[in-house]
């Protein structure tokens, strides 16, 4: 249970959008056709990699510090 806690924190404390394009996307992907599967995928790491939160993300990175995602 700590463990499954630990995970979850870490989790949560990922960029918000990018969580949100995860659990909406990930679940639908195995119902969908192999192209939109792949559009849709493709639509999803788009917008995640050019969020606010990506850009946080990385801007922290540089300057070794944790992000703070709005």
């Amino acid at each position: 249970m700590a463990l499954a806690r630990t995970l979850a924190r870490r989790i949560a404390d990922n960029a918000p959008l990018s969580n949100y394009l995860m659990i909406q996307t990930i679940s639908r992907i195995n119902d969908m056709s192999r192209a939109d599967g792949l559009f849709t995928e493709s639509l999803a790491a788009a917008m995640s990699q050019t969020s606010y939160g990506a850009k946080e993300g990385l801007r922290a990175f540089m300057e070794k510090r944790p992000p703070k995602f709005r």
